[in-house]
């Protein structure tokens, strides 16, 4: 590996407290969509026990990380779904196909959350919450060893594709007047990596915002650069303690106060 690139990865370390860090060697969007899932992936080897209990998102990143993965036997582990799914187009970056194709390659069995990200009202998606099933696989990712996590950003008002049928107008003047930076696990959160609560939250169904914190491994992967603001405040705030990215982004990162 390159001595900046370690150099780089030391920096990240002491500056936002992180346990572990991989830097790409690139500041271009196309190539560090390869490189980096594989450092997210050897991340995740590096870290696995023959019992861990793997929670995993939604999104491109977490799809190509997985991708990245050697197949393994980790007969023991097992692997939660996080939140709910999307139900997008591109079922596969979305939870459900990421979870199980997390255990696939570990070989190992696997949990699902078979309810949307958003529900139509609180009073749904509390009921969702109290169902057995649901309950279980929630509790389970509470208590998770290890997460594997992207972030969104607030782009033009907006959360992105995770939350795009559920933000209207009205929606997009709270998150602004909130100041909402980005989302980490359907749960939004402002500059200092705080949970904002918004009108969305009693119809999210996803692991404890607060639990999340507890996950002794949390490794998030991206590297667009308009993500860093978001990723900046998971960072200050505490809830990532493991990182893979690249060159472009560990130098905006180190450069934000």
């Amino acid at each position: 590996r390159k001595g900046f690139a370690r150099s780089l990865e030391e920096n990240l370390r002491n500056k936002y407290g992180l346990k572990t860090v991989r830097v790409a060697y690139s500041y271009d969007d196309n190539i560090a969509s390869t490189l980096v899932p594989q450092c997210a992936a050897q991340l995740l080897v590096e870290n696995l026990k023959p019992d861990s209990l793997i929670v995993t998102s939604t999104g491109t990143p977490m799809a190509a990380t997985i991708r990245a993965l050697p197949p393994l036997d980790y007969p023991r582990a097992h692997v939660t779904q996080m939140l709910g799914s999307l139900s997008s187009a591109n079922s596969l970056t979305d939870s459900p196909e990421i979870c199980r194709m997390m255990a696939e390659r570990l070989g190992c069995a696997y949990s699902l959350l078979p309810a949307p990200l958003i529900m139509g009202s609180a009073e749904v998606a509390q009921a969702v919450r109290s169902e057995k099933l649901i309950a279980m696989t929630l509790a389970l990712g509470n208590r998770a060893d290890i997460a594997i996590v992207g972030v969104g950003a607030i782009r033009q008002g907006h959360s992105g594709r995770i939350f795009h049928s559920f933000e209207d107008a009205a929606v997009a003047r709270e998150l602004q007047e909130k100041g909402v930076v980005g989302h980490i696990c359907g749960h939004h959160i402002d500059m200092h990596g705080n949970h904002v609560r918004t009108s969305l939250c009693e119809r999210t169904i996803s692991i404890d915002f607060e639990r999340f914190r507890d996950i002794p491994l949390v490794i998030g992967v991206a590297w667009e650069t308009w993500r860093a603001r978001a990723l900046h405040a998971c960072l200050v705030g505490g809830l990532m303690s493991a990182l893979a990215t690249n060159q472009g982004m560990a130098e905006l990162l180190l450069d934000m106060d």
